[in-house]
């Protein structure tokens, strides 16, 4: 059942009740459409913003504003998929990452219990400390005080840190790459290193004019030179 239309920026947007009671919009242009999404679904909105700005059919401002979010959300996800993939879009990490903290007589009692009781299991623990603090601790609480000096296992990174790793590296990337396309295995290459020593046996050519000679010197210097790679492979 269709409920309102509007428009935006050349877009026909169209919001209709489906049979399970949401609210889906469908979005047009030129009569054609080019996304849909429920209203009430965040991940549905942002699949939604990504595919209008990688279909081209708009920019980043305006995708953001049809799906209900802030320009640079919109890039922050493109940016996420590219990198991590279509996965970290949808996965959903706003919860509690830890458990809260207990205060300092809290914490003192079950590491008393924990002391006396090594063989206690979690609960025991529980219920034995809810007599002398008058409050209630869950199991989990009991289980981090135990094992909070074991050695712990290295977490996986997490989506903003492999953000950050991924820019690193592309800066990386883009520092060395000039480096790496200029440099040739000279050493370990025996086809090359042979080819070498056979050219260096042979009479250098000479010359022909000044802006030939010129040319040289600058490449000897190191000067980059457009037909330079085209030079080394006809050499060896």
């Amino acid at each position: 059942m269709t409920m309102k239309t509007g428009k935006y920026r050349g877009f026909h947007i169209i919001k209709e009740r489906d049979k399970r009671g949401r609210i889906v919009h469908i979005v047009f242009l030129q009569y054609i459409p080019v996304a849909r999404f429920d209203s009430g679904s965040v991940n549905e909105r942002k699949l939604a913003a990504i595919d209008l700005v990688e279909k081209g059919v708009c920019t980043q401002k305006v995708a953001g504003n049809i799906c209900g979010f802030h320009r640079n959300t919109v890039f922050k996800l493109i940016r996420t998929k590219r990198i991590l993939g279509i996965e970290a879009i949808i996965e959903d990490n706003r919860e509690l990452k830890a458990p809260y903290k207990c205060i300092g007589r809290d914490r003192s009692c079950i590491k008393k219990l924990l002391l006396k009781y090594p063989d206690w299991t979690n609960q025991a623990i529980v219920e034995e400390a809810a007599k002398d603090l008058e409050i209630e601790i869950s199991r989990s609480t009991v289980a981090r005080i135990r094992t909070e000096k074991q050695e712990r296992q290295r977490e996986l990174p997490t989506k903003a840190e492999l953000m950050a790793m991924a820019i690193v590296a592309d800066a990386v990337d883009r520092r060395n790459f000039d480096n790496q396309q200029m440099e040739l295995n000279f050493k370990w290459n025996k086809e090359v290193s042979e080819k070498i020593e056979q050219c260096s046996k042979e009479v250098p050519l000479q010359a022909k004019s000044k802006s030939d000679q010129r040319l040289i010197e600058r490449l000897q210097q190191g000067q980059r030179f457009s037909f330079s790679g085209e030079l080394m492979h006809h050499l060896f």
